[in-house]
């Protein structure tokens, strides 16, 4: 047998081999190896091992080595892939797998395709910080508190205030930490209020209120100008006062029946006489102002008293 057609049944056998491979594997066109069938142009004439009927062009002193089967040379193999035979196996071992080199031809062997079954922490409920709930205490109303301090004052002509005390059992309450004042109708004769608003740890308010008394007057002078008469003068006070009430006595404390008020009613009067009284006896006298709000009347203090004997 020549080496032209030793060549020919070789490449029968690869092309064959490929063939198989395809049907039975799937293997895609471009993953088959290039395989290039020498043509008579390119092969030389030479004469297998054994044989003289044929000698070789050229120098003539190559010899076919081994069997004479020549494996096409370098020169004749295109570029690309390296000729790899593709032997296919009956129970798939042995010979390389088209899947191998072209993952794409296999669905399942594509990540994008595979679906992750999620694991128990895939599930787990996420953690939620909850705010920590905040204890207010109770506050305590003022009401409940005691207030000590509150006293009537004298008309001044300007706001009056107090200095009070607010005690919670025996805890003494800050102003303006535990609780604010506020006052109204503090200048002038009549009743003011102030108004205890708890703050802080209280809450609630009280009111309290106190007495704006007029301003008191003093005696000026008693005289006694004729028998068992009483004369009195005091000093004037307009401001806040309607009038003047004066006290006599022969008592020096003013009781029991022996006292008797007689009421001057214009606030520009500053004297006063009395008749009709007990001759040679010792009167004590004192005075004071008054101012009407509405339908009641306020008093001031009495002034310091004096005596006189009348004639």
């Amino acid at each position: 047998m020549n080496k032209k057609m030793l060549l020919a049944i070789m490449s029968m056998i690869v092309i064959f081999s490929m063939c198989f491979s395809v049907v039975a594997y799937g293997v895609n066109d471009h993953d088959l190896p290039i395989i290039p069938i020498p043509s008579a142009s390119t092969s030389k004439s030479e004469t297998p091992s054994g044989s003289g009927d044929e000698t070789p062009s050229g120098s003539g002193d190559e010899t076919p080595s081994g069997s004479g089967d020549e494996t096409p040379s370098g020169d004749n193999i295109p570029s690309g892939k390296p000729v790899v035979p593709v032997v296919p196996s009956v129970d798939g071992g042995g010979g390389e797998d088209s899947s191998a080199d072209n993952p794409s031809d296999n669905p399942s062997d594509d990540p994008s395709d595979k679906q992750s079954t999620p694991s128990d922490s895939d599930w787990e409920t996420p953690s939620v910080t909850l705010p920590k709930p905040t204890t207010t205490a109770a506050k305590i109303s003022v009401a409940k508190c005691t207030v000590a301090g509150v006293k009537n004052k004298v008309y001044t002509g300007k706001n009056l205030t107090q200095a009070i005390t607010v005690k919670y059992g025996k805890t003494t309450l800050k102003l303006n930490t535990d609780y604010t004042v506020k006052y109204s109708a503090n200048k002038n004769v009549g009743v003011a209020t102030l108004t205890i608003a708890g703050k802080g740890k209280f809450n609630g308010s009280v009111k309290k209120t106190f007495k704006i008394m007029p301003k008191g007057t003093a005696l000026a002078k008693l005289s006694t100008p004729k028998k068992a008469t009483l004369k009195v003068t005091w000093k004037k006070q307009a401001a806040q006062t309607n009038g003047y009430q004066i006290q006599y006595s022969t008592s020096a404390k003013f009781t029991g029946k022996t006292t008797k008020t007689a009421t001057v009613a214009n606030a520009k009067t500053t004297a006063k006489t009395i008749a009709k009284l007990k001759s040679k006896k010792k009167y004590y006298v004192r005075v004071r102002t008054y101012k009407n709000v509405g339908k009641t009347k306020y008093y001031s203090s009495w002034s310091a008293a004096k005596n006189i004997k009348l004639k």
